[in-house]
């Protein structure tokens, strides 16, 4: 049986990197602001968003954006990091209009930006003419999301003969800024595994991106490499914050399927047990059969008698439960519980001096495991003394 301990994974906020980053450009050759230094003017500022014209420092001068002006992917995330969240769009919100700008104040106007995870916004081109086509509004919004921290946006839940599986598009919110994962060939095989443990599942693979993107304002990273301890804990880390366009379409979206959840309560014990048992007592000699399961955590496992069980397997069971002797049957057609999970590939193998160990394959997801008619049941004879 798979036993899993999951530790917390630990992602770096883009937003506070980029701050950070915007701290140490400080130069004293402009003592109005530094290169990169963002300020809003004209700003609205409500409970849920700041609006106004974001304007960049240029030669100690702030300078506005030109209304043409590509931010770029993550150039919504720089422009909102001074109100600490990533997520942003262009343009008011709707009925909202701001003042306009005071062009007698203006030096300079931004006619390119170009914002890096590792320079911020601070090497902009420039003209010293007014821009034709007006100024580049923009809002923040205060949150993009609430919680949980790790969750699965565009959801599907699907439930078949009882076992649930679940997929989605995984992402991590911190303090209001959501946070993506770019499918683009740099996370590990090891990734899905840990992202759906963090999710409450036993059981997790990556599946194909369903198209839909996260809201606007997420900030997707990369190279995402996950590993697993020898007491079976593991930790998930990232490289960076990536600019690449195509992880904000939607078609690089880091999409996985879950299944097993953790602690479903399902059984209570024992450990090892028949269901939907039968005993018959003959001349004083105990015989008992019934639906092999085993209880762990709250989570009733059955077997799958698809073939893929060996023969020592009945055997072995019924040793388990204090019998003598075991012999696989037909099943009764009696289910186990709703919520239960089926393992398959089941390898049992005797020691020298005689215990007994049996491996399985991992929770299969073959509808006929859960209809009742490949349950594997066995029968027991002779307790030990």
């Amino acid at each position: 049986m798979h036993t899993m301990r999951v530790t917390h994974l630990l992602l770096v906020l883009v937003v506070l990197l980029l701050a950070s980053i915007q701290s140490t450009n400080a130069q004293f050759d402009y003592p109005g602001c530094f290169p990169g230094q963002i300020q809003f003017n004209s700003t609205i500022v409500t409970s849920g968003y700041v609006t106004g014209y974001p304007t960049v420092c240029i030669n100690g001068t702030f300078a506005p954006i030109c209304s043409e002006v590509s931010l770029g992917a993550l150039g919504p995330a720089i422009l909102c990091s001074p109100f600490n969240t990533s997520a942003g769009y262009v343009g008011t919100p709707p009925n909202v209009t701001l003042a306009p700008l005071n062009e007698n104040d203006i030096s300079y106007t931004v006619t390119g930006i170009s914002c890096d995870p590792q320079y911020s916004c601070s090497d902009p081109s420039y003209s010293e003419s007014l821009c034709a086509n007006g100024y580049l509004n923009f809002t923040c919004l205060k949150s993009l999301c609430d919680g949980p921290e790790i969750s699965l946006y565009n959801n599907q839940t699907m439930i078949v003969n009882g076992f649930e599986g679940i997929s989605g598009t995984v992402a991590y919110c911190y303090e209001g800024s959501l946070i993506g994962f770019c499918d683009d060939g740099s996370i590990d095989n090891e990734a899905a595994q840990q992202f759906c443990n963090a999710l409450g599942y036993l059981y997790g693979e990556k599946v194909a991106s369903s198209g839909y993107s996260l809201p606007t304002g997420a900030v997707y990273l990369s190279d995402i490499s996950c590993t697993t301890t020898q007491d079976g804990s593991s930790n998930c880390t990232e490289g960076q914050p990536t600019s690449n366009p195509a992880c904000y379409n939607g078609s690089l979206d880091y999409n996985v399927k879950c299944s097993g959840r953790f602690s479903t309560g399902v059984c209570n014990g024992p450990e090892i047990s028949l269901y939907n048992n039968q005993s018959v007592i003959v001349n004083g000699t105990e015989t008992i059969n019934g639906t092999f399961a085993v209880c762990q955590d709250g989570i009733l496992f059955g077997f799958c008698d698809d073939g893929s069980i060996d023969e020592e397997a009945a055997q072995l069971f019924c040793n388990s439960l204090g019998y003598i002797y075991g012999k696989k049957i037909p099943s009764s057609g009696y289910r186990l519980p709703t919520g239960a999970l089926y393992l398959s590939n089941i390898s049992c193998t005797s020691t020298q001096d005689g215990p007994t160990n049996c491996t399985d394959g991992g929770v299969t997801s073959n509808p006929a495991c859960y209809n009742g008619s490949l349950d594997y049941n066995v029968e027991c004879t002779v307790k030990f003394p």
